[in-house]
């Protein structure tokens, strides 16, 4: 009895070291367990889906048609680069290392004619091997503009400057009392932005999305599991505005007004008694004078 016990302890022992040992080729190098969103070996199925998001839970985002009558389970890009948000933002959005491009006239000293009232928010794409086109940052004149310096000028005589529209784009250094401060390439732009400016985005930030915004989807599935998206290109157009929203001040409790008194009715005088011996055509006697 006790050598049957012996033998089954063994025996045992040797399944468990005969799993461990499996383990790692069937789970991968690392010894991690792939999930249900790591693309098999076997065939697999592209699909494009649309609809607007009603739920969300970290990386996993579920997505509704129209109808609302078909869901799925869509897992964000691992690189951000398959991501692009485009919606309108608030000032708040704002802060500096962001990528920013208006355009405004400027004279060729640099000074900007009127604050910009037009801004985007962009995030860079990458052109080759997952660099950034260098071309994407600057000042450049736009077309209609043919900036030129004046020359032949009387000696002594101020010459006029002339101006133009040029498009800025570069990295966001500072924002404060109203003015941006944009490193464009070389140059360090100093420009007035408008409180009312429409501010819109092409960013892979992905912070501000929210339920209710439209979503466009490019992945795979598992041909067994459609409603589960492995998605390779997304894009979202938000349905609101990015940025915190402004506190709104509580307003000032209204004085309490004082009760309004009203005057007390005066009493009407009394006449004058008549004595009983008077004449039945004897006057009334007058009243005696107010005393003061």
């Amino acid at each position: 009895m006790n050598t049957f016990k012996i033998l089954c302890s063994i025996i045992a022992a040797l399944a468990m070291l005969l799993a461990a040992r499996s383990a790692p080729a069937q789970f991968g190098v690392d010894e991690s367990q792939p999930d249900m969103w790591t693309r098999p070996k076997g065939n697999v199925e592209n699909v494009e889906i649309k609809g607007k998001i009603v739920g969300m839970q970290r990386d996993v985002v579920q997505l509704a048609n129209e109808q609302a009558s078909q869901r799925w389970l869509v897992k964000m890009p691992r690189e951000a680069n398959g991501v692009r948000v485009y919606g309108t933002a608030r000032l708040s959005y704002l802060q500096p290392g962001m990528m920013v491009r208006f355009s405004g006239v400027f004279d060729l000293k640099g000074n900007a004619q009127a604050p910009i009232e037009r801004l985007e928010v962009f995030t860079p794409k990458p052109v080759k091997e997952g660099m950034v086109d260098p071309q994407q940052f600057g000042v450049f004149a736009e077309e209609a503009f043919g900036a030129r310096l004046l020359q032949n000028e009387a000696p002594g005589t101020q010459p006029k400057l002339e101006t133009g529209s040029f498009v800025v784009s570069g990295q966001l250094r500072g924002f404060r009392k109203g003015e941006l401060f944009v490193a464009a390439g070389p140059t360090l732009v100093r420009v007035p932005l408008s409180e009312k400016a429409e501010i819109s985005t092409d960013v892979t930030d992905t912070r501000w999305v929210q339920v209710g915004d439209e979503m466009e989807v490019s992945g795979w599935s598992y041909p067994y599991l459609k409603t589960h998206v492995v998605a390779t290109r997304v894009t979202i157009h938000s349905s609101h505005p990015m940025g915190p929203a402004p506190e709104e001040k509580p307003a000032k409790p209204a004085a309490p007004k004082a009760p309004e008194t009203k005057p007390e009715p005066q009493a009407a005088p009394k006449p004058a008694a008549v004595p009983p011996n008077a004449p039945p055509n004897a006057p009334s006697p007058a009243p005696p004078p107010a005393e003061t």
